[in-house]
């Protein structure tokens, strides 16, 4: 391991341990002016590079304009990726990393700003992308969050300095639909006028592949699982995605399902499995050490959204992936093995989940292999809600969302 990465991991322990002592730098950042022509990019807690941040970095990377975007990231492979594809990018804690982040005029995320460093960002303004059209109740809409809805003054204090540093009224948002924007808005404590309904960049990539395969290598290569199952051996195959959120109750799985079986039945149809755990869960490892001919393990910080693109059925449960899927109006198969112990313990759901789930429910894996069979036979009775629902969550259904957004921050810089 590198000096500098040693500093990184230590500095961000020091960070996480004792913020209090951080507070100073973070009102001191306010002082800095800012480069408004600037823009820095960063995800999922700077871990990876994926997600709405990653397709509008992407897209203003294209743009043949005076944006100057840059992608800052704890991880020194992702920056090293980018820099070797010609892009411009920055470990978290490196001076260029600092300097950037400290002088940017804007900061684009899709949890918090700490997705690139909370600390120096004072004074920029900050573009919440978030990672997911909300089908479980979030934030101050959840009640399990000790967080948001602190239970006693021993919460209120543990959590105080996550509150200063996470969601602000202040942000600026981008959703996927009017009827979104009245939720996120309750979740976040969001301002109306900062609310954006411009849809979710990494979604582009449904209308727009063709371009995005040929213009940014990256988005095709920037993970080994990705070129490792699309190849020649696999090509022709269907191909199926399971991506289950997490939750303590997930270790279920290995339970109801037989994966030698079902191995057999996936060779036996000549499909692909690919599963994709959340980068939260706690069985990664578990999913991690899955090997069959026919059923491939994808890193759970990997981006899925070229995989999706690519995918003939979705198999999920209660995430919110399936809303994105919805795009490509292909068969989703809806895997709620857990349904009870995940609303009373996990998560409350914002609509009954059956009004809003266009597919077939299943809990035991006979009856998952089944509903494979189902569309394998070409049956889909399905269509008709599938439309249902995308027309409630989506207001545009066209390939642009990058556009819209790139045109809204633009007009802020202008102001």
């Amino acid at each position: 391991m590198k000096l500098e990465e040693k500093l990184i991991r230590g500095f961000s322990r020091i960070i996480n341990k004792v913020p209090i002592l951080f507070l100073p730098i973070y009102w001191f950042s306010f002082l800095i002016p800012r480069n408004k022509n600037i823009w820095v990019f960063g995800s999922s807690f700077g871990k990876s590079f994926t997600g709405n941040p990653k397709y509008f970095y992407l897209y203003v990377n294209n743009k043949q304009s005076s944006i100057r975007p840059i992608w800052i990231s704890e991880r020194e492979e992702i920056v090293s990726k980018l820099q070797s594809n010609g892009y411009e990018a920055y470990s978290k804690y490196s001076f260029n990393g600092l300097k950037y982040s400290l002088f940017a005029g804007m900061y684009i995320f899709d949890h918090y700003s700490k997705d690139i460093c909370f600390w120096l960002s004072g004074g920029a303004i900050k573009v919440n992308l978030w990672h997911g059209i909300p089908l479980k109740k979030g934030h101050r809409d959840n009640k399990f969050d000790k967080v948001r809805n602190p239970q006693n003054i021993y919460d209120k204090v543990r959590w105080i300095f996550r509150r200063i540093q996470n969601e602000k009224p202040s942000h600026f948002y981008s959703v996927t639909s009017n009827y979104m924007k009245n939720i996120h808005k309750r979740a976040f404590n969001a301002i109306d006028e900062r609310v954006f309904v411009c849809g979710y960049p990494r979604n582009d990539i449904f209308f727009n592949s063709e371009y995005l395969y040929q213009k940014d290598e990256i988005i095709a290569n920037s993970y080994e699982s990705f070129s490792n199952i699309y190849n020649e051996k696999n090509k022709g195959k269907n191909i199926i995605i399971y991506m289950p959120t997490f939750r303590q109750s997930e270790s279920k799985f290995f339970e109801i399902v037989d994966l030698d079986k079902f191995n057999s039945f996936l060779k036996e149809n000549d499909f692909i499995l690919l599963i994709k755990a959340h980068h939260l869960s706690k069985l990664t490892k578990e999913f991690d050490e899955i090997e069959y001919s026919n059923i491939v393990s994808i890193k759970s910080t990997d981006d899925p959204y070229p995989l999706l693109n690519i995918s003939d059925i979705l198999i999920t449960d209660y995430s919110s992936v399936y809303f994105d899927f919805l795009l490509t109006n292909r068969p989703i198969i809806f895997f709620p093995y857990d349904m009870e112990i995940y609303i009373n313990e996990s998560r409350e759901l914002y609509y009954d989940y059956n009004e809003v789930t266009p597919g077939i429910k299943v809990e035991t894996m006979d009856e998952l292999m089944e509903a494979i069979q189902y569309y394998l036979d070409g049956k889909d009775n399905f269509e008709t809600k599938r439309q249902e629902i995308l027309n409630m969550m989506f207001d545009y259904n066209d390939g642009k969302s990058s556009e819209r957004l790139y045109q809204k921050l633009v007009k802020l810089i202008e102001c």
